[in-house]
């Protein structure tokens, strides 16, 4: 009888190492991209690029509207002080006008007043207001 357990043998080891050969290079392949990958790959770069470019002048246009931002609360700001200065200012003017109205409305009451009335107490109620009556006639 021929060996045929020996050539057996041998082509069942033959044949192990082609399966794992076959295996490693099926692996092998589907690790690697196919060659269309490749080409997306292009495409995906200069997308990556072109988004990039997009990011950063987004980012730009965002770091002006930020400064442009800071700049009109700085305006808001100075534009509030200077509003409530004058409104101060306005309320000093108004608590004069109020005072004098109401020296006046008093020194009229007091010439209303019959003929027996002491005019230097008017002389000297009006002399811290910078008015002066007319002496009486």
């Amino acid at each position: 009888m021929p060996h045929f357990s020996l050539a057996s043998e041998s082509d069942a080891a033959e044949q192990e190492d082609d399966d794992a050969a076959a295996e490693r290079s099926s692996a092998h392949q589907s690790r690697a991209p196919p060659a269309a990958a490749n080409d997306d790959t292009v495409v995906t770069s200069g997308v990556s690029t072109l988004n990039s470019t997009a990011s950063h002048e987004s980012q730009n246009a965002q770091r002006s509207v930020s400064l442009e931002l800071g700049r009109m609360k700085l305006e808001t700001n100075r534009l509030m002080e200077q509003l409530l200065e004058k409104e101060r200012e306005y309320q000093a003017i108004l608590q004069q006008v109020l005072e004098e109205r109401e020296t006046e409305i008093r020194l009229l009451r007091l010439r209303s007043e019959p003929a027996g009335v002491d005019f230097s107490l008017i002389y000297l109620f009006t002399l811290d207001r910078v008015r002066l009556l007319p002496s009486p006639p």
